[in-house]
């Protein structure tokens, strides 16, 4: 007699979009550095982040703001989906 046991299990599941598809969602779009970062939720491999993001450059947008908050959801998948830390910078979407 065999029995078979299993589990439940669950991926992610990654859909992605152009650059140009990316930039014509997007409200603003800024050069800059993280100046602060706060978890907004964490749970085993996945949570949110609020990151401040001091402009260097308003690539999309306008106003007299110099820093911006994004709010990052991360799922923990390695060499991808990296969490923010004070002082990383780059093009924020």
């Amino acid at each position: 007699m065999v029995f078979l046991v299993t589990q439940n299990a669950s991926a992610s599941r990654f859909t992605p979009i152009s650059y140009s598809e990316l930039l014509s969602r997007s409200s603003h779009v800024v050069i800059g550095t993280v100046t602060h970062v706060k978890e907004l939720s964490k749970e085993e491999h996945t949570g949110i982040q609020l990151a401040t993001i001091k402009a260097h450059k308003l690539i999309k947008g306008s106003g007299p703001e110099k820093e911006f908050k994004f709010r990052l959801r991360y799922k923990g998948l390695k060499d991808f989906d990296p969490k923010l830390t004070k002082g990383d910078s780059g093009v924020f979407f």
